[in-house]
């Protein structure tokens, strides 16, 4: 970590401190709800969330909360907590608001494409040959 000029910081500093919070968390009974309005209301400096994780991991309602309250600055979601998106959720997207919505398409590159085909045609040929 001195190496790479890397701090190990409690997760309330980085509720604190942080100007873009990247998420990258499996979804479990501890990680379910993570961000939510009590969590959104600890950020110091309104920073971007970005959740490429698991849907469930943020509280989609209080997120727009706390970006309307000015508690974050923007967001960028590629999951959500139901898919297709719950369309209470949608109607309080505005064209002037800081953020991305994607189609949870965030992990598809060419690499990945080319690996998935790559383990299915490696299986399909242990199968028939």
């Amino acid at each position: 970590m001195e190496e790479n000029n890397v701090k190990k910081v409690t997760f309330e500093n980085i509720l604190s401190l942080a100007d873009i919070i990247s998420i990258h968390v499996p979804l479990n009974n501890e990680t379910k709800y993570l961000f939510d309005k009590k969590i959104f209301k600890k950020m110091n400096n309104k920073p971007i969330i970005i959740n490429s994780s698991r849907g469930a991991i943020i509280n989609e309602i209080d997120l727009l909360e706390a970006y309307k309250n000015n508690y974050i600055s923007g967001f960028a979601l590629d999951v959500y907590e139901h898919e297709p998106v719950n369309k209470i959720f949608l109607k309080n997207i505005t064209d002037d608001m800081n953020c991305i919505l994607s189609p949870h398409i965030a992990g598809v590159t060419e690499e990945s494409n080319t690996r998935v085909s790559e383990f299915i045609m490696n299986k399909t040929n242990k199968f028939f040959f």
